[in-house]
């Protein structure tokens, strides 16, 4: 049986840069490589797995934009060793994305 149905909710683009990570209390920071970035979420490489269901907020820098995008995010996929091409890390979801954030992503992607 093939699969018709698309696997992913939003287009996907490849993005590699620094993103700032911080637990919900905004104590501690992290900073993790990304792999790839859409509309509801990205995912950020790391041999470091955080819990799933973990909030987050990230500091997103995005090319055009003077100050890191900032969005509240959860922990909802942590993949090991190379279960995947983009190899360990986890999936982030952005939690209610302001429409600042949405809009500079559908530029970002759709360019």
């Amino acid at each position: 049986m093939i699969d018709d149905q698309p696997k992913r909710k939003y287009r996907r683009r490849n993005l590699k840069v620094e993103v700032r990570v911080r637990d919900e209390s905004g104590a501690g920071e992290v900073v993790f490589d990304t792999h790839d970035i859409s509309i509801g979420g990205c995912f950020l490489r790391s041999d470091l797995l955080l819990e799933l269901g973990e909030i987050l907020d990230l500091e997103i820098p995005l090319k055009g934009h003077d100050t890191p995008l900032r969005v509240q995010a959860k922990v909802v996929r942590a993949v090991r060793g190379n279960e995947q091409k983009s190899g360990p890390g986890m999936g982030i979801e952005f939690i209610n994305p302001s429409q600042a954030l949405r809009d500079a992503l559908t530029g970002f992607l759709s360019g």
